[in-house]
């Protein structure tokens, strides 16, 4: 995970399981993770496909945390792909975030130019 900063945040609208959200794209981030809470709140119910154990680098702490795996359907504008999700328990300023290796795997064109 990274630091966002608010001005630069990579935002998109899509849909998680054929439900609408908002998802953070972060060409920084190893990996992609949902919330708990954001589980719950898109009332995904089907079942982990696994769980992994790992630590979290991040700037000012480093953590080891117990992960469930979710295999999801995403969709952003009209591409529509699965991929595999880490449960994280916290909350944080993103429900749904897609890191670097899937953007790249799935042929995103991020353009971070202003115009």
């Amino acid at each position: 995970m990274t630091i966002i900063n608010k001005h630069k945040i990579i935002k998109v609208n899509g849909r998680v399981e054929n439900i609408n959200c908002e998802i953070f794209l972060d060409t920084c981030a190893s990996i992609n993770v949902i919330t708990r809470s954001a589980l719950r709140r898109l009332n995904i119910n089907k079942p982990p496909i696994g769980k992994m154990s790992e630590t979290i680098f991040q700037a000012y702490s480093n953590y080891s945390i117990d992960s469930e795996i979710y295999d999801l359907e995403i969709s952003i504008g009209n591409k529509t792909f699965n991929d595999y999700f880490r449960v994280i328990n916290k909350d944080d300023i993103f429900d749904i975030l897609i890191g670097v290796d899937s953007l790249k795997k799935n042929r995103f064109d991020i353009n971070l130019n202003l115009q």
